[in-house]
């Protein structure tokens, strides 16, 4: 029986899963003036690991409502925690380009890199699309409090990165 793009997916995810674990949280340690550079290095290891396992579930079974519920719990931890839309947006594009660049290196030569690629693409473009307005509504919900801190943060940020 051949084997599918995604079974080759599924295939290269599990194969390499700790080395994509530690390259894509050591991206996220390296996003500069992001909360994500603060974190302890075992809980990106902790979300990382969930997400993987959230994106095999969806590829063995398509029919899956795990990548939704993953994107729900994940913003609504990450706005409440104070984290921008831009920085949930970068996070995810690591993901993404750090399992591409694992396809690129570890997809079988006879097989065409394609397909996988289309699959994931299709994947993260579906939680691009939603994650925007999945994070304004979990914006709202926050205490003005929380406003307050992130148009200080948002101040702070514009004054150190455009100096008068």
């Amino acid at each position: 029986m051949p084997t599918t793009a995604k079974q080759h997916l599924i295939k290269t995810i599990e194969t390499h899963r700790e080395e994509l674990i530690f390259r894509i949280c050591r991206q996220l340690q390296q996003f500069a003036h992001s909360h994500y550079e603060t974190l302890p290095f075992e809980r990106h290891q902790e979300h990382e690991e969930w997400f993987l396992s959230v994106i095999l579930e969806t590829l063995r079974n398509e029919e899956s409502e795990a990548v939704a519920a993953y994107h729900d719990e994940l913003v609504r931890l990450r706005a409440n925690e104070g984290y921008t839309l831009e920085e949930l947006q970068r996070a995810f594009e690591i993901v993404n380009e750090t399992l591409w660049q694992a396809l690129a290196k570890y997809w079988p030569i006879e097989e065409s890199l394609t397909d996988g690629m289309v699959i994931l693409k299709k994947l993260f473009k579906e939680i691009h699309a939603s994650l925007g307005p999945l994070y304004f509504r979990n914006s709202y919900a926050a205490p003005t409090e929380k406003f307050d801190y992130l148009r200080r943060k948002f101040a702070e940020y514009r004054h150190t990165t455009f100096p008068s």
